[in-house]
């Protein structure tokens, strides 16, 4: 089968042909139909290998900057010695692993075509939606990390799956009822979908971006007020939109290697306000404005309860019902049915389509034009989408 690599030797992305997977254990084989590449994750993670050393470093320490932090890793003792001294611990404290080609993807659908006899969750040629998968012909799924979906839905948006889960958790931390007015930082594709779930769940959707055109997208799918934050001041026009009362949550979609996104937060949330990072930024916790506001500070884990928990992802233990309400795979098929509900628009998000074997093509033109490429779809088989 078909499945799309990074490739750490020269940063590039390839197909190859590798082996179909086999049953593993408590879950499915599913033959995929369409896999997203996220412009966010994954994109990133191919412009953070194509950076020079240095570039590395910069990016690492933005404002420390890079004589600073070689000057206290020495003084600590912990700089790696030797030529790649530096850059050996940059790669340790980002966490970084070697090796030449990585399997890369992560929200797919597909087909079932084959169940362990354990699963009671889907049957053979049931449509699926699955998380933790990768841009190949064919992936093993384990139990709690698909969901199945009507046989009359379209697998395109049942793709977005895993990426609407991680928008999802965002506003349930939020705690978003009827009437807040909630702010969006970054309108990537996760905080297009929670501006929409936000907007489903009755409150308000203010949304800020450094981009017009992500902005206005946002506003075709409904966002309440839009602010471009490149020339607009974003903690005034929340002010002015609010009456001057402030945000009821702030969720943070956007990735930063600033602590300003949070700093923004702060000044737009209301006292008692609730500010949720979903995203990537630096965490630097001004003390005085959120004591004097008294603000709660939560952190988003990813899919909702269950992510890296090996027990629930890989061997298929779910939680008691009545102790979790809302695990990862609750949080799928809630996603499931708000898309056959039509209460959330991923169709629009879709700028191209292409097939497996032109991944690389694909990934390059979200790489040299981000202004106008949003999100790409991979496609596999024609006759993949069939049941």
């Amino acid at each position: 089968m078909k499945q799309v690599v990074l490739d750490k030797t020269n940063s590039k992305i390839d197909v190859i042909e590798v082996p179909a997977p086999i049953l593993e254990g408590r879950g499915i084989v599913v033959k995929t139909a369409y896999s997203l590449i996220s412009s966010g994750t994954e994109v990133s993670m191919i412009l953070r290998a194509r950076e020079s050393k240095l570039d590395q470093i910069k990016r690492m320490m933005p404002e420390e900057g890079v004589i600073s932090y070689i000057k206290r890793k020495i003084k600590s003792g912990t700089l790696v010695k030797g030529a790649q001294g530096v850059l050996s611990t940059l790669n340790k404290d980002s966490g970084k692993g070697f090796g030449n080609l990585m399997p890369i993807g992560y929200s797919s659908s597909g087909i079932a075509i084959d169940v362990d006899d354990r699963v009671c969750s889907a049957r053979l040629n049931d449509k699926v939606a699955c998380g933790a998968s990768r841009h190949a012909g064919f992936n093993y799924v384990p139990e709690n990390l698909f969901t199945r979906v009507a046989r009359d839905m379209d697998l395109k948006e049942a793709a977005f799956t895993t990426i609407g889960c991680i928008a999802m958790q965002g506003v349930r931390r939020a705690n978003v009822v009827v009437g807040d007015n909630v702010v969006i930082i970054g309108q990537g594709l996760v905080g297009q979908i929670a501006a929409q779930l936000v907007r489903a769940s009755g409150g308000y959707s203010i949304v800020t971006d450094l981009s017009q055109w992500r902005l206005d997208l946002a506003k075709k799918l409904g966002a309440n007020k839009t602010i471009n934050v490149s020339g607009q001041n974003s903690v005034e026009e929340v002010m002015r939109f609010t009456h001057g009362l402030g945000a009821d949550k702030v969720i943070i979609c956007a990735s930063s290697f600033s602590a300003r996104p949070i700093k923004d937060a702060v000044g737009m949330s209301r006292d008692k306000g609730r500010i949720v990072l979903v995203g990537n930024v630096k965490i630097e916790i001004p003390r005085e404005p959120f004591y004097e506001k008294e603000l709660d500070f939560l952190i988003s884990r990813s899919y909702g309860p269950g992510r890296y928990d090996s027990l629930y992802e890989q061997k298929g233990f779910d939680y008691p019902f009545d102790m979790v309400r809302w695990a990862e795979n609750s949080n799928m098929r809630e996603f499931i049915r708000l898309l056959s509900e039509k209460k959330i628009n991923v169709k629009d998000l879709i700028t191209y389509e292409y097939d497996i074997s032109n991944a690389r093509e694909a990934y390059e033109n979200i790489i040299t034009n981000p202004d106008t490429t949003f999100l790409v779809l991979l496609k596999y088989a024609p006759d993949n989408e069939q049941a």
